[in-house]
């Protein structure tokens, strides 16, 4: 018996844009952000130039939608990862603590980390759709629990950026993953404001 197939077919111009963005990811992965050049992209995707520019204006073009794109599978596996917790908080600290680890080995999200200022530059400091990120993480938490939507733009912005703040200022003796779950749980979890919801 053949399985259907649900959801859009993908279109001749979604393929190509999703090999630029492979290669760009391989590309910084190679090269860096610094030193990554549109030839390093035409070359890794086996696409024409004119083809490339049918599709991107720039370089910084395609970073930006590579960066969105690995943004939402990190968020993905993120929220696939929280589920096999019960309580809201345990899901927010072990979120957390999968960000923390799967940022850094994610070639073009580690980008944010390493480099930060020139990253954001690179793709626009008002294009990071942090919120975003943190509804696809939490989705299924704010369907279980409606009393979070009315502050979940403010609780996933506290959240990424405490992600961000762990990763850019970790310091030389970095935490183990138990020390840094347990030191979420004391420091951050309480600003999450679920108990004043109550939610548990």
């Amino acid at each position: 018996m053949q399985s259907e197939f649900s959801g859009p077919y993908p279109t001749r111009e979604s393929i190509t844009r999703e090999r630029i963005m492979d290669a760009c990811v391989r590309g910084i992965a190679q090269h860096g952000l610094h030193n990554l050049k549109v030839k390093h992209i035409i070359d890794s995707s086996g696409i024409s130039r004119q083809t490339l520019y049918n599709h991107y204006r720039n370089r910084n073009d395609i970073i930006r939608d590579a960066f969105v794109r690995e943004g939402v599978r990190v968020s993905e596996a993120c929220a696939n990862e929280i589920t096999r917790y019960a309580s809201v908080e345990d899901k927010f600290v072990k979120g957390m603590v999968f960000m923390h680890g799967a940022l850094p080995r994610n070639p073009i999200m580690s980008q944010i980390v390493l480099h930060h200022r020139e990253f954001l530059d690179v793709i626009g400091l008002g294009t990071v759709p942090l919120d975003q990120f943190g509804r696809l993480c939490f989705a299924a938490v704010i369907e279980a629990h409606p009393a979070l939507e009315p502050e979940f733009a403010e609780i996933s912005e506290l959240w990424s950026r405490s992600v961000l703040s762990f990763l850019l200022f970790e310091g030389e003796k970095k935490r183990s993953e138990q020390e840094l779950e347990d030191y979420i749980r004391r420091r951050l979890a309480p600003g999450l404001g679920l108990a004043r919801l109550g939610i548990p």
